[in-house]
């Protein structure tokens, strides 16, 4: 399974990780970190995050930070 970001979503993230820098510059690399690490959870467990109200988009917390990253899978599994 491969990952792209959403142009709104590289954004959001730069602008996040940026202001952590500047302001609470510890917690930058640790925001980083728990963000990649989740996306890696996506990327190894697709089905495992939260499904939202909208059919097809999934929710997965990063818990220590108080965000989610939605999601969207292309395509079903071969397995199902």
């Amino acid at each position: 399974m491969k990952c792209r970001y959403t142009r709104t979503a590289e954004v959001e993230f730069e602008a996040s990780v940026d202001y952590l820098i500047e302001h609470a510059p510890r917690v930058a690399a640790k925001f980083a970190h728990s963000v990649d690490t989740a996306i890696q959870q996506i990327l190894e467990f697709p089905y495992s995050a939260q499904q939202t109200e909208k059919a097809g988009v999934y929710r997965k917390y990063v818990r220590a930070f108080r965000t989610s990253i939605l999601y969207a899978l292309d395509e079903k599994p071969t397995n199902w």
